[in-house]
């Protein structure tokens, strides 16, 4: 099956607005009904990525003008002036060492295609404003880098309440302190909740249909049980896939486990 890529000018003009909003911070006087049409342009741009299943983009200039759209689910096409498309077969993220950043190593059918997403702000050269990653990708030897943005559902935001554990409903025996819950703000990248007996938070990034979560900081009740230990330990300092349906979040765990929660 043939997915669709979106073309190097819908990349510039979401990277051209994208950069606006990181970039810049109006003053009351300033926000007129231009910022308005701006900001309607931009949702507009990430709905129309979001519904082709794109997680991550990026684009740059050097050496030649090139972009990038990652579908953790289907490929990684990649796009430069003077050659063809590459699409790519995905893979996970492997962390760098000695930097910040992760990468992505796919086969292709002569040699590698190397991703390195960096978290760095980064200055796109085509707008006036800064992105959240540095990017750098290596084809044969010749480094193409620039600037990227993984995309997040802004429905996730808010309190979601655990529904059912393992395709199964909860039972009155199973949290007798409380239902756990998460809680997401994904402009600053937290998250906070509570597993049945402890309050918890973390850091976490939305990576398009995945959330990458660290080490959580939890309070020190002494109400603990199987269940709260097993909610906790399905977030802690893991990577999981997600799929919000309506007022749904499901989330894949490993062993084709899944927990289903309710939005508030």
């Amino acid at each position: 099956m043939i997915y669709p890529v979106l073309n190097i000018q819908q990349f510039a003009m979401l990277i051209f607005m994208i950069g606006i909003c990181y970039g810049c911070k109006p003053s009351k006087q300033q926000k007129t009904s231009t910022s308005v049409v701006k900001k309607s342009r931009l949702d507009s741009l990430k709905q129309e990525f979001s519904k082709n299943g794109i997680d991550f983009f990026a684009s740059g200039n050097s050496p030649v003008p090139w972009n990038l759209q990652m579908d953790f689910s289907r490929s990684f096409d990649f796009s430069a002036t003077g050659m063809p498309m590459i699409r790519a077969t995905p893979v996970n993220a492997t962390p760098v060492m000695d930097a910040p950043a992760e990468s992505y190593i796919c086969k292709l059918k002569d040699g590698n295609m190397t991703i390195m997403i960096f978290s760095e702000k980064c200055k796109h050269p085509s707008s006036e404003g800064i992105q959240p990653k540095k990017v750098y990708i290596t084809i044969n030897n010749i480094r193409y880098e620039g600037c990227g943005s993984y995309f997040a559902n802004q429905y996730l935001n808010g309190r979601w309440v655990l529904s059912q554990t393992f395709q199964q409903d909860l039972s009155a025996s199973q949290f007798k302190n409380g239902i756990p819950y998460l809680d997401f703000n994904i402009q600053s990248n937290k998250l906070k909740g509570f597993n049945g007996c402890n309050n918890f938070e973390s850091r976490m990034e939305v990576q398009g249909n995945r959330i990458r979560f660290t080490s959580f900081t939890l309070s020190q009740n002494t109400c603990s049980t199987e269940s709260t230990k097993m909610f906790t330990e399905s977030f802690n300092n893991s990577m999981i896939d997600y799929k919000i349906s309506g007022d749904s979040l499901i989330c894949y765990l490993l062993g084709d486990r899944t927990l289903l929660f309710r939005k508030k």
